[in-house]
């Protein structure tokens, strides 16, 4: 690492015990030789490079365990941050893929494949519309599919325990693909995995994964940001390309095993807020950059589209994941900001298996944050996220979209018995029959 780009960064103070008035100018050089050590002791040793445990053991070599002002704390980060992207380099170079080939730059459609992986409980309907849709965009262009529905929702929940929510299902389910049956996706030659939530559509079949991982610049993760402008997360795993490699597997397991999962085992927003946590331990930077550099990170409040990161992509939502329907876009754009507001107490994670409601506090989407000019909104999925009668949005987006409905689904089915939450009925429903007035 050159010495000449930690330099650069703001200097750090450290003062004195015995002299209070006395400060030492910390040498931003000796930081970043301390690191390259360290990693390279890492290294020799055979062991898994952790940088959350690197940045504490910098803090605790330069500071003497004393409390690190914010600039400090500021310039300690900013200088993990241009390590972290040179080792980043170097691990892309030595990458050792689940791959047959010499690693490329980039998927090309004539060798490498995709899977397209879903799951849901056995009474979550509003799944099988959506399967059957995104399963027939995927025979449309000869991807895999993998789906999961046989499921009970007490049998899901056992077998993430003990997590709380259904959600951390989908880490499950990828850590077993890329872990488990490696030796077939390396035969099939998949190179990415698409999970999309059971509460999502895509909506323009025209657009390929291809295209997705191109506009995401190859990189091991592309996901987009979240819908709601204001949301305090950086992105939503509604929906996201991850490349079957080393990195997905560390990853994952990390999300699953780590420190940074077990806070966000029961608390919202679950296993999207331990992704976005282990990344940010990781010092992929993401939204913290964005309000260093005092820069807007959301592309509806003017943020940049397309945001790269070491080992992810960031797409705008409207570019991957949005829930706002053709009809509240553009032309609606107070429709959508009435509807997309979001003002209730987390209890429940946003649309994956079917909860519905889970959003963070006071969210308003304002009418100029809501459209910004696209013609159609969503671009290549709608996903009903934190949506109420998300039964009637979704077939809204397929008339909308002209899109034909597989003859495997059921009409009749996706209106019964189900209020938006695994293992619950309609509450007013059955209260309507004890009292003789339902039906």
């Amino acid at each position: 690492m050159d010495d000449s780009v930690c330099s650069s960064a703001v200097s750090l103070t450290r003062t004195e015990v015995a002299e209070p008035q006395e400060t030492n100018q910390l040498d931003l050089g000796e930081l970043s030789t301390f690191i390259m050590d360290f990693l390279c002791g890492t290294s020799k040793k055979g062991c898994a490079t952790n940088w959350f445990h690197i940045q504490e053991h910098v803090v605790a070599h330069f500071t003497a365990g004393r409390e690190l002002s914010s600039q400090e704390r500021s310039s300690i980060t900013q200088c993990m941050w241009v390590h972290r992207e040179q080792a980043a380099l170097t691990e892309r170079q030595s990458e050792q893929l689940l791959y047959t080939e010499t690693a490329k730059t980039g998927p090309d459609d004539s060798t490498d494949q995709f899977l397209v992986c879903t799951a849901y409980t056995q009474n979550y309907t509003i799944g099988t519309l959506c399967a059957a849709i995104n399963q027939a965009y995927c025979k449309r262009h000869g991807y895999l599919w993998r789906e999961e529905r046989e499921h009970r929702f007490e049998d899901m929940m056992g077998q993430i325990a003990p997590r709380r929510n259904c959600s951390w299902y989908k880490i499950l389910m990828l850590r077993k693909l890329l872990e488990e049956e490696a030796d077939l996706l390396s035969s099939q030659r998949v190179r990415y995995l698409l999970w999309i939530d059971a509460d999502a559509i895509v909506v323009d079949p025209s657009v390929t994964l291809s295209d997705l991982v191109a506009k995401g610049k190859h990189m091991e993760l592309i996901i987009g940001e979240d819908m709601y402008p204001k949301s305090p997360c950086a992105f939503n795993a509604g929906i996201f390309l991850i490349k079957v490699g080393v990195w997905a597997r560390q990853f994952l397991r990390d999300v699953w095993e780590g420190t940074a999962g077990t806070r966000y085992q029961s608390v919202a927003h679950f296993e999207q807020a331990a992704m976005i946590k282990q990344l940010k331990m990781d010092f992929e930077g993401l939204d913290d950059k964005y309000k260093q550099l005092q820069q807007p990170y959301h592309s509806l409040l003017g943020g940049p589209v397309v945001k790269s990161f070491i080992h992810v992509c960031v797409l705008g939502c409207q570019e991957m994941n949005t829930n706002i329907t053709d009809e509240e876009g553009p032309q609606n754009r107070e429709g959508a900001a009435k509807n997309t507001q979001r003002t209730d107490q987390h209890d429940a994670p946003d649309g994956l298996y079917g909860q519905e409601d889970g959003g963070q506090i006071g969210v308003n989407v304002r009418e100029d944050e809501a459209g910004i000019g696209q013609e159609p909104y969503a671009k290549f999925a709608f996903h009903v996220a934190g949506r109420r009668q998300k039964v009637k949005l979704l077939l809204e987006m397929v008339q909308s979209r002209q899109i034909p409905i597989p003859a495997c689904v059921k009409m009749e089915a996706l209106f019964l018995n189900f209020n938006g939450r695994p293992g619950h009925r309609d509450r007013k429903r059955d209260k309507e029959k004890v009292a003789g007035t339902g039906r």
